[in-house]
């Protein structure tokens, strides 16, 4: 029963994904990505990526962060089957 709690994660609380969202604007503010830009950044990726895998409804993702003075572009794409080989 400890164990079990111990290995839980701790759940995203709304402050959190405040936070979290809060500093995306940020770094995307400081970066100049516009929403223009963070769409056609998904529309390439979704044009790439859609020749191998069959992308969901929910669509792409984009998340930009700051660590350590390195900022990262991570992506989120709900994958629904792969394409077959051409």
């Amino acid at each position: 029963m400890i164990l079990n709690f111990l290995k839980r994660k701790p759940k995203d609380n709304s402050s959190n994904l405040a936070k979290a969202r809060l500093s995306n604007i940020l770094v995307s503010d400081r970066l100049k990505v516009t929403p223009e830009i963070a769409e056609q950044i998904k529309r390439k990726i979704h044009e790439s990526l859609n020749q191998y895998i069959e992308i969901g409804e929910e669509g792409i993702k984009l998340e930009l962060n700051n660590k350590s003075g390195i900022v990262t572009l991570s992506t989120t794409v709900p994958v629904k089957k792969l394409r077959k080989g051409k």
